[in-house]
């Protein structure tokens, strides 16, 4: 009788612990299965244009990077992530093919993404920067910042429904002066504990803005992202770090109208060859 409840235990003991085993191994599965979709429809194959770090980018092997060197990132927007633009065709990637003149090892990471403003970068800094243990790093942020965005007034979006009152619309920027410049700071702050050389690069010239807006909202903008590259100048002076002005580069002769795309914004190639030259002025300085 005792030997019979022995084996019962043993069994129901046995059974459990199939059981745990089996959901701990179905709950990884599920894991692994939901993180794929969501990783497949950001990296859209067929197109230059999505959200997220490029398929190139997150396809690195971090065990073949710590041989590389020097290791590069280049961190930013659209204009880094290359919008519309083949990745061999971005400015990471051509300025890689000119460093390799110099250094046969180098690797030159694109951590751009579409539509990121300082604060995003900010907060992607572990996962996109320092986890590649970088000896440069070149920031390129503020066209998102220094969009201008209408905000509407809440108790006037109400009562434009119940009273018939029209919608108070004020133009605010998407990251404020303020908030630009401390976080800007932040990120130094933190590329400097870290002993990473860093790069500034300003906003590109901007020749036109999306269709629809009134002249004088475009105007205004043009004036902010002027502002605003000045302020990125202005940062990098205060942090003696190198600063690339490509809103001057930009804005020269009748090369600007082929630096620029249709939408009057990003890069095409020529202005793009013409980021990864001037950044490959810079580094080639460098001792390493």
């Amino acid at each position: 009788m005792e030997k019979n409840k022995q084996k019962i235990t043993l069994l129901f003991l046995f059974m459990i612990l199939v059981i745990v085993t089996t959901v701990v191994g179905c709950s990884g599965s599920l894991l692994t299965k939901n993180k794929l979709p969501e990783e497949e429809e950001i990296q859209n194959l067929d197109t230059n244009n999505y959200q997220g770090l490029r398929v190139e980018t997150r396809n690195l092997d971090l065990g073949n990077l710590t041989d590389c060197y020097p290791r590069i990132v280049c961190f930013g927007d659209s204009v880094t992530f290359g919008w519309n633009i083949e990745y061999r065709n971005s400015y990471p990637a051509l300025l890689k093919e000119l460093l390799t003149r110099e250094y046969r090892e180098v690797e030159v990471i694109n951590s751009g993404i579409a539509g990121d403003t300082i604060v995003d970068a900010y907060n992607r800094m572990e996962s996109d920067v320092l986890i590649f243990e970088p000896h440069v790093v070149i920031i390129n942020s503020g066209l998102n910042d220094g969009r201008i965005q209408k905000k509407n007034g809440e108790e006037d979006r109400a009562g434009s429904s119940e009273n018939g009152r029209g919608i108070d619309e004020q133009q605010v920027t998407n990251v404020d002066p303020e908030t630009f410049e401390m976080y800007y700071n932040l990120v130094l702050e933190r590329l400097k504990s870290a002993d990473i050389k860093v790069i500034l690069m300003g906003i590109n010239y901007v020749k036109i803005l999306p269709s629809g807006e009134e002249d004088s909202v475009a105007e205004e903008q043009i004036e902010i992202y002027k502002e605003y590259n000045e302020l990125v100048r202005e940062i990098s002076m205060n942090n003696d770090i190198d600063f690339i002005d490509l809103w001057d580069i930009f804005d020269t002769g009748d090369e600007k109208s082929s630096y620029l795309q249709g939408d009057g914004i990003h890069p095409e190639m020529e202005g793009l060859r013409s980021i990864a030259d001037n950044l490959y002025k810079v580094i080639r300085e460098y001792d390493f």
